[in-house]
């Protein structure tokens, strides 16, 4: 279940890519290859998206 306020910050995400988001999706997968990725991707999730 999600509030309000996270329903609408989730919103806007979505409309609004920011570049945080845009860089994320393009540099990510040929940033870090094998395991590495996942790793990365992990530890980026929580940083790019604070926004509870």
């Amino acid at each position: 279940w999600i509030s309000m306020a996270q329903s609408a910050e989730v919103d806007r995400i979505v409309h609004e890519p920011s570049p945080s988001l845009i860089e994320l999706v393009t540099h990510r997968p040929p940033a870090g290859s094998g395991s590495a990725a996942g790793g990365r991707r992990t530890e980026s999730a929580p940083d790019d998206v604070p926004k509870k």
